[in-house]
């Protein structure tokens, strides 16, 4: 978790300064106000460094490395000076009261610290004053959120935040600050996934999963302008984009909800051949017209596989793991769907006597994708 920083927005003077930075799961603020070094001080104060530090950040001839040097050090004296305080800060962050509104799962509020010089370390005090160095506005978009590497349907409705209410959260990555919700837009439920950062990102999920979806749109409507009949597939469709209501940057989609439960959920074992049969037979069927699309789905999962109320099988989360670093080269895609498939969803589905024969361990085994991993407390059967 300690890894897991990064800072956001810094600015300083010759009496002060303050630092925006993301980091136990919590975006917070730190301000540092310093007064000249007395005469007979030995050494520098914990004030004093910090401020050196961050001047040192805003300077023009920074090389990269040293940034990355002198950020790692920030965070260190923050850490020192601080470790339980914003540890308490984010527990309660946690514990807070749930909004149903989109926009306050997303835009989180920011914890206000002040370093007050207290020994070697200095000391966090909250709640921290607002300086003159204080962003006037702090942007939520990430560097180069606003430069997509797709483009959006320009016939996808794009819808409000203030219109998504959340009905219960699926998935939450504190880091990216993305979220995977059931959510009612003007009372029609439906799935959500959204990044307040922006989504214009190699290993955005989000953006992942969007572009492919968007995909699979465009094919199906060139289809349907062709006049060809389009392909037998069980994938929800895209109802809206979401964009952040002041900057502008994609940082979401919509899609139809599926109300049902995840193949890995069921005791496939205790099910007849004939339905394991089925549902494999349907999701192989569903996989295939996404090939002849020219549609991959990246990186086929049990997790990823929805059985409807009626027991129909959806194919869902075209995030391909990105995050997690996972890439494939453009030949290799086809080929990849299927052994990644046959790893994971044939195996859920395979009779119990097949699955005593194989080996329990497989070289492809490999860790869930992080909306997966992140998962709320709240249980659900419902995707």
């Amino acid at each position: 978790m300690l890894d897991d920083f990064r800072l956001e927005h810094l600015n300083s003077g010759v009496d002060g300064a303050n630092v925006i930075m993301y980091a136990y799961g919590l975006r917070f603020s730190v301000t540092v106000y310093v007064e000249r070094l007395p005469a007979d001080a030995k050494q520098d104060m914990p004030s004093q460094r910090l401020h050196r530090s961050l001047q040192r950040l805003c300077s023009v001839g920074i090389t990269d490395d040293e940034y990355g040097i002198v950020s790692k050090d920030i965070f260190e004296q923050v850490r020192l000076a601080g470790h339980d305080v914003i540890l308490r800060a984010s527990a309660q962050l946690r514990r807070g009261p749930v909004s149903p509104r989109l926009a306050d799962h997303l835009f989180r509020p920011i914890a206000l610290f002040e370093l007050a010089d207290h020994g070697d370390h200095g000391v966090l005090l909250s709640p921290g004053r607002r300086n003159k160095y204080f962003p006037t506005h702090l942007a939520h978009a990430l560097p180069g959120a606003h430069t997509l590497g797709f483009a959006v349907d320009p016939s996808l409705p794009e819808v409000h935040v203030d219109d998504v209410v959340v009905l219960q959260t699926l998935a939450r990555n504190p880091v990216a600050e993305h979220v995977a919700c059931k959510v009612a837009v003007h009372g029609e439920v439906m799935f959500c996934k959204a990044e307040s950062g922006g989504v214009a990102f190699g290993d955005s999920v989000v953006g992942k999963d969007f572009q492919t979806m968007l995909e699979i749109r465009a094919a199906l409507a060139n289809l349907a302008r062709k006049g060809v009949e389009p392909p037998s597939l069980k994938v929800p469709g895209l109802r809206g984009v979401l964009r952040h209501p002041e900057e502008g940057h994609v940082i979401g989609f919509l899609r139809d909800w599926i109300d049902g439960v995840g193949l890995d959920d069921h005791d496939t074992a205790a099910l007849p051949d004939a339905v394991c049969e089925e549902w494999d037979s349907k999701v192989l069927r569903t996989v295939s017209a996404l090939h002849e699309l020219d549609v991959y789905w990246g990186a086929p999962d049990d997790k990823s596989v929805i059985i409807d109320r009626s027991g129909e099988p959806w194919v869902v989360d075209f995030g391909a793991k990105v995050d997690l670093g996972f890439r494939r080269e453009q030949a290799d895609l086809e080929e990849g769907d299927w052994d990644d498939y046959e790893d994971s969803v044939y195996d859920q589905l395979q009779p119990l006597e097949e699955i005593v024969s194989e080996p329990l361990w497989s070289e492809s085994d490999e860790p869930c994708s992080e909306e997966e991993t992140e998962m709320s407390d709240v249980d659900t059967d419902e995707y």
